[in-house]
């Protein structure tokens, strides 16, 4: 129920036939395999392999763009599809972080851990990743 109320929200939100496509393609996806997509670390490589048999969609040139619209909009507080995380790689792994102490390091620069030891070349050591909102999850079981 909660995701075809979204299908039919991304129709009246959008008006590119082709980021429509993709969102709905997105969420047939989290609707099928829910499991695969909750709390998971996926990015945008995760969300391309949904559309890895489909040559024509990957090779259009407005492909990667569309992407990324259909994920910030997934992602907006308003449509709320997707819950984002970060992390960063720290010497014990990947450690979660919050908007906030991210926001805190990009502007200084750099980030400390616990443990004393600093990075300042954040973008390699930033990850963003999103899984299927709790909300969703629990509609689709």
């Amino acid at each position: 129920m909660i995701f075809q109320q979204v299908r039919t929200r991304v129709r009246n939100d959008w008006d590119e036939p082709s980021v429509i496509s993709l969102i709905e393609s997105i969420l047939d996806a989290f609707e099928a395999h829910p499991d695969h997509y909750y709390d998971s670390y996926s990015s945008l490589y995760t969300i391309q392999n949904i559309f890895a048999s489909n040559e024509e969609l990957l090779s259009h040139p407005q492909f990667q763009s569309n992407l990324i619209k259909a994920v910030d909009y997934l992602v907006s507080d308003s449509v709320g599809v997707l819950s984002l995380s970060y992390s960063i790689e720290s010497p014990e792994g990947l450690m979660s972080i919050t908007p906030e102490e991210l926001r805190e390091a990009v502007e200084q620069g750099f980030y400390v851990f616990e443990n004393g030891e600093s990075i300042e070349n954040l973008n390699d050591y930033v990850v963003i990743t999103f899984g299927l909102s709790k909300t969703f999850y629990n509609e689709s079981k």
